[in-house]
């Protein structure tokens, strides 16, 4: 662990928010559930908002982007299996060497990882 800081180290709170790089978690206080923020890097959108239950996908909108393109997206992933999703959208490139549907794809692998820790 040379220079390297431990998962729990990298944590933040932020009011009502943990943080741990693009991924937040916050309250979603009208469903009870918890809603995920994943900051983008690299696409016309600006975050992913998501919920994920039972290893699924339940719900997911995109902040900003092409609104055709993402509300597709969307409703295309709602319903499906994290690791498919995952195995759909990875790799797939519009600009900056990512895309929106892509940064979904590293978000849902960002909260893989973090839970297997």
């Amino acid at each position: 662990m040379h220079g390297k800081k431990s998962l729990y180290e990298c944590w933040f709170e932020d009011g009502d928010a943990l943080v741990f790089g693009n991924l937040t978690w916050t309250t979603n206080e009208e469903r009870t559930k918890t809603m995920k923020t994943y900051k983008t890097t690299g696409t016309c959108s600006s975050a992913i908002n998501y919920e994920v239950a039972d290893g699924v996908v339940t719900k997911c909108e995109f902040v900003g982007g092409c609104p055709g393109n993402t509300q597709g997206v969307a409703k295309l992933v709602v319903g499906r299996k994290v690791e498919e999703v995952i195995a759909l959208l990875k790799g797939i490139q519009c600009r900056n060497g990512t895309s929106c549907p892509d940064q979904l794809a590293r978000a849902l692998e960002a909260e893989r990882t973090i839970q297997q820790d």
